[in-house]
């Protein structure tokens, strides 16, 4: 392990994620295209047939009357398919973040490892434990957040004053302890890209970490994440004029057949079916540039709580390192 790794300050922290992300960015690149970009151009296609079909369906008002049935089916088979399309992205980025990460653990361990070899390593057991406890998450703050609400409409129905008030109370408490194992279980994906760890030994991994620094954690977390969404924010804005070039082309070419102040439906149906590759497009593009970023951030910070526990100098602490070729 590399020793040169201390605690950090904030401003070592900053400094530590730039370097990261100028070393590590051919290669991350690279993943991020061959991860997620075939998800995004699934992405674009089918919010493209999704805004279409409405556009078609919209454009003839008698078809859903005559029609209702065949109406129904095309308006379902593009929800269908932009739902399942949703979920392929989100596979592909969980994929492209731990095999990032991975790329960063082993560049911050003063390794060097490449994409291939990183790519090897992501399409393992280790993506099935991500893919694992993100679902476990998920399911432990929606319920948190769930019970409470649910007897809150319960109250509210019921047009009870006192029962509304507590439940409003127990939203809010419900609300501020999932917000607590959030941030407990921020450096999970670190903890399974580096230490191997197993779905359940992640979460106690992560919590032990963040213990006695969480808000130290949050503070940081928050803080370098609104940075790094300002920064690719602007990067993203410019792309967006040409991600969304159908629709500008179509609007301001639509502005001379205003009628009475107002676009005429055939416009107003060309401008919507134009939205959803623009949409697509848009995403891809400024997930790939998440990608290249957000993972580093909680790659330095896991180590940063590494070397406040003084793990770092410790042999019996150093963990599994991911097989290389």
């Amino acid at each position: 392990m590399d020793n040169s790794i201390h605690p950090m300050s904030l401003g070592d922290i900053f400094d530590r994620i730039f370097k990261l992300f100028t070393q590590t960015f051919v290669r991350n690149l690279i993943i991020a295209v061959i991860v997620f970009l075939p998800a995004g151009i699934m992405l674009t296609f089918a919010l493209d047939w999704f805004f279409s079909t409405i556009a078609q369906i919209a454009a003839q008002p008698g078809m859903i009357n005559e029609r209702w049935a065949a109406s129904m089916m095309a308006i379902f088979s593009a929800i269908g398919i932009s739902s399942i399309t949703m979920i392929l992205v989100m596979i592909s980025y969980l994929a492209g973040i731990l095999g990032i990460t991975i790329v960063g653990c082993n560049q911050m361990s003063g390794q060097t490892i490449t994409w291939q070899e990183a790519l090897r390593a992501t399409f393992s057991v280790r993506l099935l434990r991500v893919f694992g406890q993100q679902f476990l998450q998920y399911l432990a703050i929606s319920a948190i957040i769930l019970v409470p609400y649910i007897f809150l409409i319960i109250a509210i129905a019921s047009e009870s004053s006192s029962l509304s008030l507590i439940s409003g109370l127990l939203l809010l408490a419900a609300a501020i302890t999932a917000a607590y194992f959030v941030v407990q279980w921020i450096l999970v994906l670190p903890v399974i890209a580096w230490e191997d760890a197993t779905v359940m030994q992640s979460f106690k991994r992560s919590a032990t970490l963040v213990r006695d620094f969480w808000w130290r954690t949050l503070g940081i977390y928050l803080l370098i994440n609104i940075i790094a969404q300002f920064a690719i924010s602007i990067v993203t804005t410019p792309l967006s004029i040409f991600a969304f070039w159908g629709f500008f082309s179509r609007f301001f070419g639509s502005m001379s057949s205003f009628s009475e102040g107002q676009l005429e439906p055939e416009m107003q149906l060309e401008i919507l079916q134009s939205l959803g590759s623009g949409i697509g497009i848009l995403i891809a593009l400024s997930t790939v540039l998440s990608l290249l970023i957000i993972p580093l951030i909680a790659t330095v910070m896991y180590f940063d709580l590494r070397a406040r526990k003084d793990e770092l100098n410790r042999p019996e602490d150093i963990p599994i390192q991911p097989e290389q070729a």
